[in-house]
């Protein structure tokens, strides 16, 4: 397993990275925003998963597990080319869903995993129609004080909002997962993965059919 951060993230000499000397507690790095400790055990997506249960996960600090690696943004959130923008996506989004009652949408915080795509992240926004959640392709998990406290499947839409410092996530590491591992599926029965490229990646591009109902 990988460790990287982004910002002005600086490398605490005297902590080795994954336990490598075998005496080692984590990996930290240091920002404006604090600090984030990645614990030595956190080596795959079950102990990533554990990890984000516990009081010590970091909540001001977008911390996700892509596919091996552990990646975290230290970086303060711009107000108009990130922020703004994210919030009138969630403002229109919500508002769809709720006209049509063909589903919710989720603003970010939802941890999203997917074992299939080997990931567990935060997106910027996520979107589960009715029939997805009655299909069971996605649940929600119960946390151990009560409340539902992650998503686990795959959802309808996620909502990634490309800022400087998450440049190679989005386009890149993040995208190839969301597109390459988890297969697309549609009401007709269709779906698209790379072992069945009989439907391009730009048939699922379309918004899905109920939030175009009023």
């Amino acid at each position: 397993m990988s460790v990287s951060a982004v910002s002005r993230a600086r490398k605490r000499p005297s902590i080795a990275e994954n336990g490598r000397n075998g005496h080692a507690s984590g990996t930290t790095f240091f920002s404006d925003r604090g600090e984030v400790t990645i614990p030595a055990w956190v080596t795959d997506l079950p102990s990533f998963r554990r990890w984000a249960r516990t009081d010590d996960f970091p909540e001001k600090i977008r911390v996700c597990f892509l596919d091996g690696e552990v990646w975290g943004d230290m970086s303060q959130e711009q107000i108009f080319t990130h922020n703004q923008v994210k919030n009138e996506f969630s403002f229109v989004l919500t508002g769809l869903t709720k006209a049509s009652r063909a589903g919710r949408f989720f603003p970010d915080g939802i941890l999203l995993t997917n074992e299939v795509a080997n990931l567990s992240c935060s997106p910027d926004g996520t979107c589960v129609l009715q029939a997805t959640f009655d299909s069971d392709r996605v649940r929600l998990i119960e946390g151990a004080r009560g409340g539902y406290v992650e998503m686990h499947g795959t959802p309808d839409m996620v909502l990634e909002i490309v800022s400087d410092s998450s440049v190679k996530k989005d386009l890149q590491t993040q995208r190839e997962l969301y597109w390459s591992k988890v297969p697309i599926r549609f009401g007709d029965g269709k779906s698209w993965s790379p072992r069945s490229p009989s439907m391009s990646r730009d048939d699922a591009i379309l918004p899905p059919e109920g939030l175009a109902q009023p």
